[in-house]
């Protein structure tokens, strides 16, 4: 693990930045840096080695339930946390307020606050949502 150290530096904007991104950083610190977390409310890009990427699951909100009618109990299902990032095996719980949490079987990286949250069992897509938080290891 990477201690926390305090670096001040100019970025260009928070909308120029996603959560796992590497390049185009404009910092040099001997070793490769990864944006583990974006602060809007105080306008801060947080930077952090790789392993600090890994989550073990999600919370998704505003669900969209298509397969099933309900999200009343665990179901082991496929995740995708973005587009292009494979299908992984899961298990979605129903949670607080109507949400989903998601528990991966394997620590995934780079799960995006505001992405979507994709849950299918074979080619059926049992439903998805907005990704409120990341849960850590």
């Amino acid at each position: 693990m990477m201690r926390a150290t305090s670096y001040a530096s100019k970025h260009r904007g928070i909308i120029h930045y996603t959560i796992g991104q590497r390049r185009g950083l404009g910092i040099a610190f001997g070793r490769p840096l990864y944006v583990s977390k974006i602060d809007a409310a105080n306008n801060r890009i947080v930077v952090s080695n790789k392993e600090n990427l890994l989550c073990r699951g999600l919370i998704a909100s505003n669900l969209n339930l298509l397969a099933i009618d309900k999200l009343d109990r665990p179901y082991q299902a496929s995740v995708k946390i973005r587009l292009n990032h494979p299908a992984v095996a899961a298990t979605v719980y129903p949670h607080e307020y109507e949400n989903a949490k998601i528990l991966f079987n394997e620590p995934q990286e780079a799960v995006c606050p505001g992405q979507h949250a994709v849950f299918y069992r074979e080619d059926t897509v049992l439903g998805g949502g907005v990704i409120q938080q990341a849960i850590g290891l």
